[in-house]
């Protein structure tokens, strides 16, 4: 690939959690992903470019027993394991192509998860994920504690960790939906909460040497969870699918919702259903949809749109 070149893409989003998807073959996949890190940068700027919270590239020939393999990158060029968000869309894209169907298997770096269509009137509703069980264990975290003050879970449980920042102390509980995550229950009202300097600080905490995606959350009086993200390597979006999964399993595990009820998650862009059930895996229900379609124009030597 060299020169300006034009590329297809769409631009869809899950609860406000938006992606930019292209299409590609294995020899044109190669080379994309090959520049990947700069391209998701150039298109996923707000003001510069398409505007996302990352790019998305979709193999349609599958990977092993998945009908789709997905490589994402977050808007600031890394790469990502997984998105809850970007599942739904991906299988909103197969659905597309299969309209009969009513099951798919997706494969990311995080591994294969099956989603499960619902129709509404003809159309499709809400794609279900199954995003597969929870873990837990500091080694499989990768969990860095030395220095940390910390309270260790009970089996099937996540540690407690109080962690500094902006001169104050938070609990979080660390867990890994395919990606990693630490939940953070607070008691002010989350619009009072500085993300761009609290997601941070936590995110990027020693004890999490890979980063960490962070969730700060409250519980209303009807008993929904209420929840603000901040992204590695995209900062604060407007929903996080496997932070939503996340945010249930803890919310479970101390107490505030009961393991095997549907739980509500209200997040900026819009609602998703969680369900982690009893034989452990996480299921996440919500929308998937289309915002528009575009041929993007990007210089590969310069890197630049």
């Amino acid at each position: 690939m060299s020169g300006r070149f034009e590329l297809p893409f769409r631009k869809m989003h899950g609860c406000g959690n938006d992606y930019i998807f292209v299409e590609a073959d294995r020899a044109r996949l190669a080379v994309l992903l090959e520049h990947a890190p700069a391209l998701a940068r150039s298109m996923s700027a707000r003001h510069y470019g398409v505007g996302s919270d990352g790019l998305v590239f979709l193999d349609f020939a599958g990977d092993g027993d998945a009908d789709l393999r997905m490589h994402m990158f977050n808007a600031d060029g890394s790469r990502g394991e997984t998105c809850g968000n970007a599942l739904r869309c991906a299988a909103r894209l197969l659905w597309e192509r299969e309209p009969s169907a009513r099951s798919f298997r997706i494969a990311s770096d995080a591994g294969v998860v099956l989603a499960e269509l619902e129709l509404e009137g003809g159309d499709l509703g809400e794609i279900v994920i199954d995003m597969g069980q929870p873990r837990f264990s500091p080694e499989e975290l990768a969990l860095q504690l030395e220095g940390v003050e910390a309270e260790p879970g009970a089996e099937d449980q996540p540690w407690a960790l109080r962690l500094p920042a902006a001169g104050r102390s938070f609990t979080v509980y660390p867990l890994s939906m395919g990606n990693p995550h630490a939940v953070c229950f607070v008691d002010e009202a989350l619009d009072e909460l500085d993300l761009p300097l609290l997601g941070p600080a936590l995110g990027r905490a020693s004890c999490f040497p890979n980063g960490a995606n962070i969730e700060f959350v409250q519980q209303d009086a009807e008993g929904m969870l209420l929840q603000r993200s901040w992204e590695r390597g995209s900062g604060e979006t407007l929903a996080c699918g496997s932070g939503a999964c996340a945010v249930a399993v803890v919310a479970a595990c101390t107490g505030r919702s009961v393991r095997g009820r549907p739980q509500r998650v209200l997040l900026r862009g819009g609602e998703l259903s969680i369900t982690w059930s009893a034989s452990g895996s996480v299921r996440m229900a919500g929308p998937a949809r289309e915002v528009y379609r575009g041929l993007y124009s990007w210089d590969a030597k310069e890197g630049r749109s």
